[in-house]
């Protein structure tokens, strides 16, 4: 074997060099790969188990089963209590307006006087009145004269007129002395009715004239009460009242009390003539009066769809004073299809976004248990007791509802329903019984607000 100057010790030394540097970088450059793999697995790592982390409690809560308080939806009481204001009036009033014009020369009674039927309470002079009859009479008295005078005139005419149909008879006469004698007595005869006509002329204006002298004396029509006068000895009176002239009396009979209430039009169908009521006056709690449904208007106001009824109460004893505000309580029966669904009042939530277009909301339980799924949905309110809700569409009796939501669950979250430790009864399924509301107000309320969410 030859021995080049590559065999010496400086040669084999520089080639070493050289092949040591060309693999130096290859290793470099996979190390470097090597320490960012791991560095962006060490980093990577957590935010990956992180995220699913996060994706299984998200699918916990969603699978997770809510504890809910629920109630029993339940049909309305078969009474039905409607309470409506009114205002108590006298059984008749009358205001007693002057039929002629005078001066007040006396007034026999003031305000609060009981006065009989047919009593006077005031005298009226009227001069004027009593001149027109004495000048009436004078006429009269002239008429009958003219009338005798009359009559005379017609018995002469008869008479001349026999005598010349007797002459014609033997040819004493003309015919024309005839039909002369005739025309005369039928001309007396019309005097005479003319003048009878004038007689019953005056006698009628002399019986109207006596007639409102009677007048004079304003007499009561029915027994009761003076509740107005307006009125004092020498004010002069006007015929009939205006504007400016009032009553000079206002006479109230309240033996017995009357009141006009309005009935909602979906207990208008509810109630009867002679049927009770009870009327609380205000102020007087302990003070209530059985009434009598007396008249039933049958049509009901076309601006707010309520229908007039007249309630009677008998006042005998005095114990209830007319105008007084009072309220009237008519209980009535519903048959089954017009008793709407109960419902708590905290079952109700305002939701935008729900079946129906949103408003007023009940989330409801279906299912069979012992889980539900919760759904929302859309109802038409009736009245609100304030602590209960009637639902006039939307919920069926029977069905379960859940209360005290304090915010909205995703729809079909599965639920489980409980009773809190305070409940007092319970319905089906562990559901609390809903309890009776207060009597209506026969009103229909404004829609709840949100009770639950």
């Amino acid at each position: 074997m030859s021995h080049t100057e590559t065999d010496t010790p400086e040669a084999l030394a520089e080639m070493l060099t050289s092949r040591r540097r060309r693999w130096i970088a290859p290793v470099a450059v996979v190390m470097m790969l090597l320490a960012g793999a791991a560095l962006y697995a060490v980093g990577a790592m957590p935010k990956r188990e992180a995220r699913q982390e996060a994706s299984d409690r998200a699918n916990e809560r969603q699978n997770a089963v809510r504890r809910v308080q629920v109630a029993t939806v339940r049909s309305a009481d078969e009474t039905l209590t409607i309470r409506q204001p009114a205002t108590l009036e006298p059984l008749r009033r009358a205001q007693m307006l002057a039929q002629v014009g005078g001066y007040l020369v006396e007034r026999r009674v003031d305000v609060g006087d009981r006065v009989e039927a047919g009593q006077v309470l005031a005298v009226i002079a009227t001069p004027m009145l009593e001149k027109e009859l004495v000048e009436a009479e004078a006429a009269r008295e002239a008429a009958r004269a003219e009338l005798a005078e009359a009559r005379q005139g017609l018995e002469l005419a008869e008479r001349t007129s026999s005598r010349i149909s007797l002459a014609n008879q033997s040819r004493s006469v003309a015919q024309q002395q005839v039909d002369d004698a005739q025309t005369q007595v039928r001309r007396d005869l019309a005097s005479v009715q003319r003048a009878e006509a004038a007689v019953q002329v005056v006698e009628a204006q002399i019986q109207r004239l006596r007639r409102l002298l009677e007048f004079r004396e304003l007499k009561a029509p029915f027994a009761g009460v003076v509740s107005r006068r307006t009125r004092e000895q020498g004010d002069y009176i006007e015929v009939g009242g205006n504007i400016t002239d009032p009553p000079v009396f206002t006479i109230v009979d309240a033996s017995s009390l009357r009141t006009v209430v309005s009935v909602p039009q979906a207990q208008a169908y509810l109630v009867r003539a002679g049927q009770d009521a009870v009327v609380r006056v205000a102020g007087l709690r302990d003070l209530s009066v059985r009434g009598t449904i007396t008249r039933v208007s049958g049509e009901l106001d076309q601006a707010s769809r309520t229908m007039p009824i007249e309630v009677e109460v008998s006042n005998a004893d005095g114990r209830l004073i007319a105008g007084s505000f009072a309220t009237v309580e008519i209980t009535v029966t519903r048959p089954p299809e017009q008793r709407p669904a109960v419902i708590p009042g905290n079952a109700l939530m305002l939701l935008p976004n729900t079946p129906g277009g949103g408003g007023p909301t009940v989330p409801v339980l279906t299912g069979d248990g012992p889980t539900y799924t919760l759904t929302y949905r859309s109802v038409r309110l009736g009245r609100d007791f304030g602590n209960e809700v009637e639902v006039l569409d939307g919920l069926q009796p029977g069905e379960r509802v859940a209360m005290n939501i304090p915010v909205p669950l995703p729809e079909n979250t599965r639920v489980e329903p409980f009773v809190p430790a305070n409940s007092a009864a319970s319905g089906p399924s562990g559901a609390p019984a809903v309890g009776s509301p207060p009597a209506a107000t026969g009103v229909p309320g404004p829609s709840a607000p949100a009770r639950g969410g």
